[in-house]
Parts: structure tokens; C-alpha cells; sequence
């Protein structure tokens, strides 16, 4: 096509030139020779853009890292294939080492309507950090788009958008710098609440002004970066109470995971609340394994677990009471199996700070949670409960004195047995190598 076009091209302009050449020799009048000189230019100059037109049609360009790349297709039509594929490609590319890391998870995840431009479509969203990812199903590895929502404006909607769509009651407009608006049209109340929330934060842009009160407190101390005198850390929603709860500490998409974030909570406090006896301690043991084995069956618990735990740790008891400290015991079986998230995760770190001191019983719980905290950043979070064993090693003694407190009975062919010790809530592989010495 290219080349038939340039052949086209090249005959016209022989054509303009001897018809140009046949008229300025019969005209002898000046100005009509201008004119007709005029008129040759520009038809060669408008020859040469279609041209050119047509020629860049057919190309593309490459930029990578070190080098240039110029393609050349046979047609226009040619070209726009590859380039759809060379797109898809790269898209997949780009996406590949986000989601191949199994210690990824979505602080958000559902099925959205993306409205953009007037056009609505119905996606599966992941929000990873601070980019909106969407999906054309659940099942799918590599997203369609993305929305980078680093101080973009993040508010709800109050009208519906778009013409002669049926939208549902709930509208979340996502303005991100530079570019149009975002629609996201979301069924339920309380799942628009959770986008909205989890969006804002993500955003940075409102933090501390959306959320549940015990989240709006938690973006105040975090926009001051944790002032020790800040008022915020004396308000009675982040401290010790007796008390149940009226409603979730954190921002949930559904009124069944209200209810239980409520149900976790008094089993938070009969675990801090009852004393711990030796015979019956399989009472804890059960309350620990049951509360763990909700919020790893419903992650979006996680964070509800650990604003608890560090709300029952917080306040100051009376003089002549013992201090919580079973409540530390809990918080120190949840830092080994997994973490909160942003920035209920830096709410936990800057806890453990504070409370963290070698002279205390308390303080070295915090410092042994500080540990556990580093290392499961780095070795990621389990996906079974504590053990048995675990919990009463957490219960029993406190596990700052003892850098491998677990005990762990090897029994061989030979009716021999030797009894390893291991750290706190190891992965299957490390316990290979430090109990038998094998290979990971």
C-alpha cells in the first residue's frame, strides 16, 4: 500500500511539474506566472504531506532503556495489530513481578463499575498500595488499567453519573492528578464506605477525616507522626476498656464481618479478662486458636484484630493492678502469623516503641513483638493458626528470654529422640533446617 502510494504520489508530482512547465511557457504575463507557480507549490507541498502521512502510518517506534527501535509494517491495519500485541505484551510484563509475589495482598479487593469518559464497564479491583488495579474477572493474573492514586482528590458522590444509566445508590469519584475522573458505582453502603476509606488513605489526600472514629484518630496521630503529647493517644476510643463494642474500630465492606468484628472483640477480652489458670489453660488455647482461625478465614478481620488488641494495651491500670499483660501474650501470637496494613501497621510499630523497655514484663513482650514484627516482613505471613505447643510457649514464659523458645521432640527409628529448639511460629522450611539439617 505504501509503496503503491508513493508511485501515485510521485506520478502526480510529474504531472504538476510538466503541466506547471507547459503553462509558464504559454503564459508570459508575470503575474499570471506567479500565480501558477503558486498554485504548483502548493500542490506539491500537500502531495508531500499526504505522503508523509501515509509513510508514518505505516511505522512505529520503539524506546527502550539503551536503544531506538523503527518498525516498518506493509499497512496501516498490519501496524495497529502489533502494536495491540506489543502492548499486551508489555502490559503483562509490567504487571508480572507485582502479582507473581505471594506476600501481596489487596487492602481492597471486589467487583466495581468503572465509569470513565461516559463508558461504564464491570471490573474486578485490587488496590495494592497506592495503585488501583482493575481486572476484566477475579480469575484473571494481568490487569486491563490502572489508577495511580497518589494525592488524587478521592471524594463520594452525591448524584449519579452518566445519562440514562441505572447506577447503584453508591458513587465514588477518584480525580487523580492530570487526568479525568474515575467513576467507581458500588451496591452496598458498607462496602462504599470501605472503598472510601481505603481509597482516601491511599491517596493521602484526607486522612483523618474519613473512617470510623477510631481511624479518623489514627490519621491525626499519623499526619503529627505520633506526637508522645498529642492529645489523640488519651482519647478513651484508643484506650483500655471493659466495655464491648457498639460497632467495628475499622471500616468494613460487610454487616455479617460488623458482627463479627464485634464477636472477636469479646473474645479479645475474655482472653485479657479471665485469669489464667494451668489446668484449664486449654480455655486460652481455644480462644487464641478460634480468634486467629477468623482472621485468617476473613482477612479483612486483620486489621480489626490488631486495633483491638492495641486499644485493650494501652491504658494506663490503676495503681496496685497488674498491667494487661495477657493482652501483650495475644498481641505476640498475631505479629508471627500475620500484619495490618497501612497505617494500622505503623500504628502497631509506633505501640511497640512506646512500650518497649527490657525492665518491665511488658516492655519485653513489646520488644519480642518488635522482632516478631521484623521478621515476618521479611519471611511473610503464614496461612495456618498457631499450635498448641505456640500459644502455651507464649503463655508459659515470656519469649524474650529465650531466642529459640519452642522445644520440639525429634522421635527416631531406633526409639531415641532428641528435643531441637526452634524461634517463635517458624515456616515449614526453616524448621527442616534447623531440626533435621536438611536442604530447604
Amino acid at each position: 500500500v505504501c509503496v503503491c502510494v508513493c508511485v501515485c504520489v510521485c506520478v502526480c508530482v510529474c504531472v504538476c511539474v510538466c503541466v506547471c512547465v507547459c503553462v509558464c511557457a504559454c503564459v508570459r504575463d508575470r503575474e499570471s506566472r506567479s500565480v501558477f507557480m503558486w498554485i504548483f507549490a502548493c500542490t506539491f507541498l500537500a502531495l508531500t504531506i499526504i505522503s508523509c502521512m501515509c509513510l508514518c502510518a505505516c511505522h512505529a517506534c520503539i524506546v527502550t532503556g539503551k536503544r531506538v527501535y523503527y518498525l516498518k509494517a506493509d499497512s496501516p491495519n498490519l501496524l495497529e495489530e502489533w502494536l495491540r500485541v506489543l502492548q499486551s505484551v508489555l502490559r503483562v510484563k509490567t504487571a508480572s513481578p507485582l502479582f507473581a509475589q505471594p506476600e501481596i495482598r489487596p487492602g481492597m479487593k471486589g467487583h466495581l463499575i468503572k465509569v470513565k469518559h461516559g463508558y461504564s464497564k464491570r471490573v474486578w479491583c485490587a488496590l495494592i498500595g497506592k495503585t488501583l488495579y482493575y481486572f476484566r474477572s477475579q480469575e484473571d493474573k494481568f490487569p486491563l488499567g490502572q489508577i495511580k492514586l497518589w494525592e488524587a482528590r478521592v471524594e463520594e458522590e452525591l448524584k449519579s453519573c452518566g445519562r440514562g444509566l441505572e447506577a447503584p445508590p453508591h458513587t465514588i469519584a477518584v480525580h487523580p492528578q492530570e487526568q479525568g475522573p474515575t467513576y467507581l458505582l458500588i451496591e452496598s453502603r458498607h462496602e462504599k464506605d470501605a472503598w472510601l476509606y481505603h481509597l482516601s488513605v491511599a491517596a493521602g489526600t484526607t486522612l483523618g477525616k474519613v473512617g470510623t472514629e477510631f481511624e479518623q484518630l489514627v490519621g491525626k496521630l499519623l499526619n503529627v507522626e505520633g506526637e508522645p503529647n498529642s492529645q489523640s493517644w488519651r482519647h478513651p476510643m484508643l484506650c483500655f476498656s471493659k466495655e464491648g463494642l457498639v460497632s467495628a474500630l475499622t471500616t468494613l465492606p460487610s454487616q455479617a464481618l460488623q458482627t463479627e468484628a464485634i464477636k472477636l472483640f469479646k473474645t479479645c477480652q475474655l482472653f485479657i479478662n479471665v485469669a489464667i489458670d494451668a489446668p484449664a489453660i486449654d480455655y486460652h488455647v481455644s480462644l487464641a486458636q478460634s480468634a486467629l482461625q477468623v482472621c485468617l478465614t476473613h482477612p479483612e478481620l486483620q486489621n480489626e484484630l490488631f486495633c483491638q488488641l492495641i486499644k485493650q494495651t494501652t491504658k494506663r491500670q490503676p495503681q496496685g493492678q497488674p498491667w494487661p499483660l495477657q493482652g501483650w501474650q495475644f498481641l505476640a501470637l498475631c505479629v508471627g502469623l500475620f500484619l495490618p496494613q497501612h497505617p494500622f501497621l505503623w500504628l502497631l510499630q509506633v505501640h511497640l516503641k512506646r512500650h518497649g523497655d527490657s525492665r518491665t514484663e511488658v516492655g519485653k513482650y513489646a520488644i519480642y513483638c518488635q522482632r516478631s514484627v521484623e521478621r515476618t516482613q521479611q519471611k511473610g505471613e503464614r496461612q495456618a493458626r498457631a499450635s498448641r505447643m505456640e500459644i502455651l510457649s507464649i503463655l508459659l514464659r515470656n519469649p524474650y528470654h529465650h531466642s529459640l523458645p519452642f522445644s520440639v521432640p525429634v522421635h527416631f527409628l531406633n526409639n531415641t529422640y532428641q528435643v531441637q529448639h526452634i524461634r517463635s511460629l517458624p515456616v515449614g522450611r526453616e524448621a527442616r533446617v534447623c531440626m533435621l539439617g536438611l536442604p530447604s
